[in-house]
């Protein structure tokens, strides 16, 4: 046991300097394996985007004056749309594998390895959609002018998305196996394996809608005929997600079999750590929001009402049906995931042997999430 006993000091040495390294083994014919993997990453990623649009007017006027007919459809729109995108995927494969057999008498064998894995991320995304004083206008007037009128659509609309997202994967494999030593033999077997990764991914989208005004205006003087639809909308929407994904796979499988009397050792450690951060902030702001639609008719009847001989009032509103919203939206998603698995495995066979297996492991996880939306309409004007 005292050989043992040195030989369990000498494997722990091992680990604290660096499973790289080779031990030396005094005595007898020998055998020894290293292998040592490292492997770092580091990503950044950045997306930006702004859209902004100032003062937008659609301006649609018909004036007939003894000219019957039929006026068409009037499609007025005002659009501000921001996007970003900003991603990270990361993977990290790592893979050992140490076979030793057919050691002889008093043979000394020893497999070392070692791994270490290190991924850092970072993912930022901004979107930034401004509208301000955006103004659709369809005005139609007949006098003395018989016709229809078509449908008149209006909508000032604010998008801004933007996205954050990381993605990694580490998998760190060891598998060490020995067999046929023969009597009296020592057999020695470290393994050790560390995984840290970070990630940090941070969304804005922010849509910001100043005064937008839909006004749809008709005038009839002796003029029958039918008004047609109108529809009309002021949406700002914002919409913002940050995500972070990991995954972390460390697997150590050892074994050992050999002669009568034999010292066998079998030392592995594995550690991860993985720290998450997510944050995701949509503000939609919308100011001054106007939608009116007036219709005045001074006998002007419209068809319906003509057919069936029903009285006309001087100014009732006759016509198509009337849509008018303002709609804020905000949004916000912070998502973190994690996984961690780590399967060790350790087999030692032998008559009349001595064995000692150690077998440490360590996970820490930390993950923050935060996710904000905020949502703003005032001054909202809807008149009919």
């Amino acid at each position: 046991m005292k050989r043992l006993s040195a030989l369990a000091a000498t494997a722990m040495l091992a680990l604290c300097f660096g499973a790289s390294q080779a031990v030396a083994m005094e005595g007898g014919p020998g055998a020894a394996q290293a292998a040592g993997q490292s492997a770092g990453s580091g990503q950044s990623a950045s997306g930006g985007s702004g859209a902004y649009q100032l003062g937008p007017s659609n301006n649609v006027g018909s004036i007939r004056v003894l000219s019957p007919g039929d006026n068409g459809n009037v499609t007025q729109s005002n659009s501000t749309t921001a996007a970003a995108v900003a991603a990270n995927t990361n993977k990290t494969d790592q893979t050992v594998d140490q076979s030793q057999t057919g050691g002889g008498y008093g043979s000394d064998s020893t497999q070392i390895a070692g791994q270490e894995a290190r991924n850092a991320q970072k993912a930022d995304a901004d979107a930034t959609a401004k509208q301000l004083g955006a103004k659709n206008d369809a005005l139609s007037i007949r006098v003395l002018s018989p016709g229809d009128d078509g449908d008149v659509t209006q909508s000032n609309s604010v998008g801004a998305g933007a996205l954050a997202a990381n993605g990694n994967t580490t998998d760190q494999t060891v598998d060490q196996s020995q067999a046929g030593g023969g009597k009296g033999s020592d057999a020695t077997q470290i393994a050790a394996q560390e995984a840290g990764n970070h990630q940090s991914a941070d969304a804005d989208a922010t849509a910001v809608q100043v005064k937008p005004s839909n006004t749809a205006t008709s005038i009839r003087v002796l003029s029958p005929g039918d008004d047609g639809n109108v529809t009309q909308s002021n949406s700002t929407t914002a919409l913002a997600a940050a995500l972070n994904l990991n995954h972390t796979d460390q697997s150590i499988d050892q074994q050992q079999s050999g002669g009568y009397g034999s010292d066998y050792l079998q030392v592995a450690g594995q550690g991860a750590w993985s720290g998450q951060h997510a944050d995701a902030d949509a503000t939609a702001i919308q100011l001054g929001a106007k939608n009116e639609y007036t219709p005045v008719r001074v006998l002007s009847p419209n068809h319906k009402d003509k057919k069936h001989g029903k009285r006309e009032d001087a100014k009732a509103p006759h016509g198509g049906s009337v849509e008018q919203s303002n709609a804020v939206g905000a949004f916000g998603l912070a998502l973190n995931s994690n996984a961690t698995h780590q399967p060790l495995r350790q087999t030692q066979t032998g008559h009349g042997s001595s064995g000692l297996q150690v077998g440490g492991q360590g996970s820490w996880s930390g993950q923050y999430g935060s996710a904000d939306a905020f949502g703003l309409q005032g001054v909202m004007r809807a008149k009919e």
